[in-house]
């Protein structure tokens, strides 16, 4: 048997190879799924330093310190604030301008809020603002960020002016194990009255 004759043979196998077991079309198929997409539920911080997942929620966390008491932070820690500027429930900011420079609004939506266990839902809403984005509130105290915080658990704005305070809440349950977002020492107890170094909105 020649060459010619022996490859001629061997195209015929191929062929008949390719046909009865579909190996090309298998191979393409799996080529064609090679790129895969895969989601995944996620934890991002916003430019505007809230923080949002996957979905396009916004998570609320709470801290704890000994001199300030429970207070409102973000769900990674940021702390947030009011404005005694403000007046609760108006449905208004007065933080604008130059003050927004410093004062970044905790933007967001109710539909879509992450809450710990402890702050009922009900204790928050939205305020409309001039560029049309939507801010939460607090028992209808705006939110917001400082500035001069650099890292999470840092409180620089408490006091800020006389007028800037971190937003007390109602002492909850913690479990003497459960340790602080703002330190490392455990949380005694559930006993912890509000600090009058904070501000606490009408309780």
């Amino acid at each position: 048997m020649n060459f010619k004759t022996l490859a001629a043979v061997f195209a015929v196998l191929a062929v008949v190879f390719i046909a009865t077991t579909g190996f090309l079309a298998a191979t393409a198929g799996s080529a064609s799924h090679t790129v895969t997409q895969t989601v995944t539920s996620t934890a991002t911080t916003t430019a505007n330093g809230s923080v949002s997942t996957s979905q396009g929620g916004t998570a609320i966390g709470i801290a704890y310190t000994k001199t300030l008491g429970f207070y409102l932070t973000n769900g990674t820690g940021w702390t947030l604030y009011l404005f005694t500027k403000d007046t609760p429930n108006s449905g208004l900011s007065t933080c604008y301008g130059q003050c927004e420079t410093f004062w970044s609004p905790l933007q967001g939506s109710i539909s879509s809020l992450f809450l710990p266990p402890g702050l009922n839902a009900s204790s928050f809403g939205t305020i409309t603002r001039t560029d049309g984005t939507k801010q939460i509130t607090y028992e209808g105290w705006p939110l917001y960020y400082y500035l001069g915080d650099k890292a999470a658990g840092q409180t620089n704005g408490q006091n800020k002016d006389n007028t800037w305070f971190v937003v007390n809440v109602p002492s909850i349950s913690v479990p003497s194990t459960t340790t602080s977002q703002t330190s490392s020492t455990s949380i005694a107890s559930s006993t912890s009255t509000t600090s009058s170094s904070g501000y606490s909105p009408g309780y």
